[in-house]
């Protein structure tokens, strides 16, 4: 995005809460304050502008895998069990048909993005637990024990709780399932991990040793 185009969004912007935090500032403080949101504002918009245009493959090979850069390697392999999913098929029963390799990659990924995003409740709520019950065997297969504990005992805690009840699909429910839910404690255990052993690297480095589960 342009810095004209974030310049207009900056301008229009009247929240309320907003142009009392503006009206606080002295005339220097604004400036930086807005050349920080711009920059942060351009880097976002980059960020989506080259997720957009990664290229999706269809099916893969031990060349592509070779030449993939780590940092891609996750998403690419995803991307490609995605595309694949048959239409008629539904989440639940599309796992069911994934070998436990393919399957962990695309179930841990799915966790991963929703739990950094927004905690277990998250998880559960955007993916109504389809694919839980893989989730401790996938990190165990990945080489990841302490993260197969900690969905076992999140696992048990959304059953134990009924934490499904809470659901039904609107925005304002969502909101209020975040209150006094139980799943929040296991939220800063996953952040620590992931701050220790980040899940997209175990990924990584499986996909790496076992590049034929992913090819053909």
């Amino acid at each position: 995005m342009k810095n004209t185009d974030f310049d207009a969004l900056f301008d229009a912007y009247d929240d309320e809460d907003f142009q009392n935090m503006l009206a606080g500032m002295s005339e220097a403080e604004r400036a930086e304050f807005r050349r920080e949101s711009g920059q942060l504002f351009a880097e976002v918009a980059e960020m989506f502008e080259a997720f957009d245009k990664r290229v999706i493959h269809e099916k893969l090979t031990a060349e592509i895998l070779a030449q993939t850069p780590d940092e891609e390697l996750v998403l690419t392999v995803f991307d490609t069990l995605a595309v694949q999913a048959p239409e008629h098929l539904s989440e639940e029963e599309y796992l069911k048909t994934l070998s436990p390799a393919r399957r962990a990659v695309y179930a841990l990924y799915i966790l991963a993005g929703e739990v950094d995003n927004g905690g277990f409740n998250q998880y559960y709520y955007n993916t109504e637990a389809e694919a839980a019950a893989y989730l401790p065997e996938a990190c165990e297969l990945v080489g990841a024990p302490k993260y197969a504990d900690l969905v076992r005992r999140a696992n048990a805690c959304y059953e134990r709780e009924k934490l499904a009840q809470r659901q039904d699909g609107s925005l304002e429910t969502f909101c209020a399932s975040y209150e006094n839910n139980p799943l929040e404690a296991f939220d800063d255990e996953f952040y620590l991990l992931e701050n220790c052993r980040p899940l997209d690297k175990l990924l990584t480095a499986f996909i790496r040793a076992n590049p034929a589960e992913f090819t053909g």
